[in-house]
């Protein structure tokens, strides 16, 4: 039986696809569901959906995310800044966790971000807990300030 692909970090885990039931990711912990495609009931449309149903599920399912992932230009809805704490990253890297909460239709979802840069650390620094922040993912520039491909840097500002 092959091992299930994680849907966050994209990788094989150690879970089999016919182990049904809740697991959580053994590379990034992110809960992961097996389902038995046998009790699955097939989907039958019956003409009422409509083209504003599109793109709900992957919205959903990244509001409930635990993790912020940007695009590179990309910048985040505004977040309560809660708390940071050190931390081992995926890769046994020692990184600084930042944790945010934020308001959806839905209730409070709280969010986090590794990141391990001095820059950034030294920006959430001045920021209090409690406060409103929005963080953004942008391309990192080269001397002559030109986008470096495929890197980023993340910033935050306040929301006054």
């Amino acid at each position: 039986m092959p091992n299930v692909i994680c849907w966050n970090c994209e990788k094989e885990t150690d879970i089999k696809d016919n182990d049904y039931g809740e697991h959580n990711c053994n590379l990034c912990g992110v809960p992961i569901d097996v389902f038995n495609p046998a009790l699955i009931e097939p989907y039958e449309p019956n003409g009422s959906e409509g083209e504003e149903e599109m793109g709900k599920l992957a919205d959903r399912a990244k509001e409930k995310s635990p993790f912020i992932k940007l695009e590179i230009g990309e910048e985040t809805p505004a977040l309560v800044y809660k708390s940071w704490k050190e931390t081992t990253d995926n890769f046994g890297n020692e990184t600084f966790r930042y944790l945010f909460d934020l308001h959806t239709d839905n209730g409070i979802v709280t969010k986090q971000l590794d990141n391990r840069s001095q820059s950034f650390a030294e920006a959430m620094d001045k920021i209090a807990f409690g406060e409103k922040v929005i963080l953004k993912r942008e391309p990192k520039l080269d001397h002559e300030g030109e986008p470096v491909e495929n890197k980023s840097i993340w910033t935050v500002k306040k929301v006054e």
